[in-house]
């Protein structure tokens, strides 16, 4: 046993990534229960302490909860509450000038999500879903390493953290040697229906075919009901704002309505706008539940 024990936050980080890579890098027969559990879990704390771990590059008090209240004995210590994700990923915009791409923002947000149901309360969700985020966030934090941590790092830290890179981009080629091998083999059943093909809000591949009865993704294998599919992918997807419509008393508000519009075929209250397909990048008005798409009204 070491008579001490010494991680700075960017080798502590990279640490944690080594053990994701660990449980996740392996053939996708072998990754079992157990693996993707500690894979998310360790993915989730190796994000939080690099993102951080930028913050205290910037000052040591954006870390804090509530940096006016910084106290750098108690910080030193560990005698501190530390800010949420979604708030390190605020302060990295607007203190540090870090801007992190909404991609990146959603993947991350949907592996707190998983964490938490791990950690908290249970989960049942597609493997493959849970993979493909997974290295999703591990190649967008090998960026961020490289961008915005590395250059600060003293010759001690780098000659601590290169060799653990090496590893983690290592491992990160298999798991996403995973995510190619299933988007191949379903690649022939992708290419029969284009039109109507958009990104899962699951497992964000470009995979998820709509259409009634059920949109189902053929990478993740999620099944879901036109509806559920419809709101999930404007909310998840497209990140649109909710409708706040007004009431006709004109004193209270009805709840949200999600932005999505009455098919002119089925009349379904199914229509997206402006819906980029595979077939179509720029974007198509496109039904969940008819599958029936034309070209969008803003093209």
């Amino acid at each position: 046993m070491p008579a001490t024990i010494r991680f700075t936050p960017v080798s502590n980080g990279v640490d944690y990534l080594i053990s994701v890579v660990q449980h996740l890098g392996k053939e996708a027969a072998e990754v079992d229960h157990r693996d993707l559990k500690y894979g998310v879990l360790h993915l989730h704390a190796a994000t939080e302490v690099l993102l951080k771990a930028r913050l205290t590059q910037e000052h040591w008090s954006q870390v804090l909860e509530n940096p006016s209240a910084a106290h750098l004995g108690k910080f030193r210590s560990g005698d501190f509450r530390s800010c949420s994700m979604d708030t390190a990923i605020k302060r990295l915009n607007d203190v540090a000038e870090v801007q992190i791409e909404s991609g990146s923002q959603s993947a991350i947000s949907s592996l707190s999500m998983t964490r938490n149901a791990l950690q908290h309360y249970s989960l049942e969700r597609s493997a493959a879903a849970v993979e493909a985020n997974a290295a999703t966030v591990l190649s967008f934090l090998i960026t961020f390493i490289d961008n915005h941590l590395r250059p600060e790092l003293s010759d001690d830290e780098l000659w601590d953290v290169e060799p653990q890179m090496t590893k983690v981009r290592d491992g990160l080629a298999q798991i996403q040697g995973f995510v190619k091998k299933r988007m191949n083999e379903i690649r022939h059943e992708l290419e029969r229906h284009p039109e109507r093909t958009v990104e899962c809000p699951t497992c964000r591949k470009l995979a998820l075919v709509v259409g009634s009865p059920q949109a189902r993704c053929l990478f993740c294998t999620t099944r879901m009901s036109w509806e559920e599919a419809a709101i999930g992918y404007v909310d998840i997807v497209l990140q649109r704002p909710w409708r706040q419509l007004p009431s006709t008393s004109g004193f209270f508000s009805q709840p949200a309505q999600p932005p999505v519009d009455t098919c002119r075929n089925c009349h379904q209250v199914a229509l997206v706008t402006e819906a980029p397909t595979a077939a179509e990048s720029e974007g198509i008005d496109l039904c969940f539940h008819c599958a029936q798409a034309a070209p969008s009204a803003a093209s």
